[in-house]
């Protein structure tokens, strides 16, 4: 091999070794080297975590289950936010939904028909409060306030919202939910076949309608039902479940149906078959009830 052959043989010899031995630095130097924070997978701190209070019954929650032997109106309640809320027994059963031909403020969408609820629930007693709701979502979008007035101004997305937060207190297998329209008349008639669940005269002494206060009032401040259900008429519309596909109507605008009738709505909206159809807006009028139902245990004759 020739002097010049032998001194390029020499330079590249040393590239080769220089190079590998940068090469081995680099790959020691990114073994020894730690994570940083930013490269590690992120670990949710227990602050958080969402935590909400849980809600215990007086009693126990199996006695919320559900019962063929149960009296239509029995009661039980939950404490929460330091208030007791009370719900009543909703029995399984067939009634004639919807209003004759004859009643006096009867609409085209009210047709008369067999209908039968093959189960019971509980329904709250009154309209959902200001305070309940408050405890609930942290938030009272009401118009007229006071702890125990109806809540309003309330979207039925955010009566749909205030059920799952709910339901997220109560143990597992309970849910609260909106009542279906079949579910609301249902319970407002609580047997009666009148226009109104005391007659067929409606009695501004009985309920909150547009002769009453002019404002909605607080809850129980008139009679319940017989099945203890306070307000089933007037001082605040109360959103169901149902849109108008329910009805089988053919309008494709998409409506929710609130029941019930509001304060500043005369004696035919305030009846028992009386329907609204309205979007997902709000009104001072508007508010609604939850129902629970206990799907852990289904048993009958207890």
């Amino acid at each position: 091999m020739s002097e010049d052959a032998k001194k390029r043989f020499g330079t590249l010899e040393n590239r080769f070794w220089g190079l590998f031995a940068v090469v081995c630095v680099v790959l020691i130097l990114s073994k020894s080297v730690k994570k940083t924070p930013e490269s590690l997978p992120e670990t949710p701190s227990p602050s958080s975590q969402e935590s909400v209070e849980p809600i215990e019954p007086i009693g126990d929650w199996l006695e919320w289950r559900e019962s063929d032997l149960r009296v239509a109106g029995a009661r039980q309640t939950f404490e929460f936010g330091g208030v007791e809320y009370g719900f009543c027994w909703i029995p399984s059963g067939e009634f004639d939904m919807g209003s004759p031909e004859s009643e006096r403020g009867r609409l085209p969408d009210e047709t008369l028909r067999r209908v039968e609820l093959t189960r019971g629930f509980w329904l709250l007693e009154t309209p959902v409060t200001q305070k309940f709701y408050r405890d609930v979502v942290g938030d009272n979008p009401s118009f007229y306030q006071g702890d125990d007035l109806p809540v309003e101004q309330v979207r039925y997305v955010d009566a749909l919202y205030f059920c799952e937060e709910l339901t997220k207190r109560l143990p597992g297998g309970v849910k609260a939910s909106l009542p279906t329209e079949t579910q609301w008349e249902y319970a407002c008639r609580a047997g009666t076949t009148t226009a109104y669940n005391w007659g067929d005269v409606w009695d501004r002494e009985k309920a909150n309608g547009s002769d009453s206060a002019f404002k909605t009032t607080p809850s129980k401040k008139y009679p319940p039902n017989a099945w203890g259900l306070y307000d089933m008429h007037g001082n605040v519309w109360e959103w169901t479940l149902d849109d108008n596909s329910s009805a089988s109507e053919s309008s494709e605008v998409a409506f929710h149906i609130a029941r019930g009738g509001g304060y500043d709505f005369d004696a035919p909206n305030c009846r028992s078959a009386s329907r609204a159809k309205w979007g997902d807006g709000k009104g001072k009028n508007t508010g609604f009830r939850v129902l629970i139902r206990n799907d852990t245990v289904l048993i009958c004759g207890i």
